[in-house]
Formats: C-alpha cells, sequence, structure tokens
C-alpha cells in the first residue's frame, strides 16, 4: 500500500512540474507579445511624433513606422505639423491650389459661375 501512495504522489509532482513549465512559457509568450506590440507606433505623413522617456523630452519621430522602448518607458503624442487649416470669408474658391481664382458674390448671385464639390 505504501508504494502505491509513493507512487502517486511520484506522479502529482510530474503532473504539477509539467504545469508549472507551461505556466512559465504562457507568461514569457505573454510578456513577449505585450512588449512586441508596445515598441512599434506608427506617424501619418502630415504629423510628427513627441517621444517623452520616462516624462522627459527624448526625440522626434518621423512620419511611417517608428520604433520605442516598450511597457510604457516612452510615451508617444503625434501632433500635425504638416496640416494647413484655412477659413474662408466673404468669398469662395472656385479651385484649390496656389492659383486660386476666387468669385465675388455679385459673381455667385448671378450665376455666372456652376460651383464644383
Amino acid at each position: 500500500m505504501i508504494p502505491e501512495l509513493l507512487k502517486l504522489n511520484q506522479d502529482d509532482t510530474e503532473s504539477w512540474n509539467r504545469a508549472k513549465k507551461w505556466m512559465k512559457v504562457g507568461a514569457v509568450s505573454v510578456a513577449a507579445a505585450v512588449g512586441l506590440l508596445t515598441s512599434c507606433y506608427m506617424v501619418p505623413t502630415d504629423s510628427s511624433a513627441v517621444v517623452k522617456r520616462l516624462g522627459k523630452f527624448s526625440h522626434i519621430g518621423n512620419s511611417g513606422l517608428n520604433l520605442k522602448l516598450p511597457f510604457g518607458i516612452d510615451r508617444v503624442t503625434k501632433v500635425p505639423v504638416r496640416r494647413i487649416q484655412n477659413e474662408e470669408f466673404g468669398f469662395r474658391t472656385l479651385k484649390h491650389g496656389v492659383d486660386s481664382k476666387y468669385l465675388g458674390s455679385s459673381e455667385i448671385e448671378r450665376g455666372l459661375v456652376q460651383m464644383r464639390i
């Protein structure tokens, strides 16, 4: 009877050791996946990224795919630096671009030009 108890106990420790091994492998896999996902960031073409390491300015990231230190060590703020926003008052633009033609209110009221949107 005692050899059977020892054998059962030995099987339990073997199972437990196997389970601990797989738990360690799972934890390392999850940590590696989180580290990989938090170490990449994408910046649009009209923006730049300000990278802060532990709260202090580190460097400026260019547009495209960039790398940083994972797990919240580096924090990224994307700033649209090349975006042009304009507001037009009192006239309408016929064509967008550098050589724009502007219509006055009298031309628009008379319907001399068809507006293309």
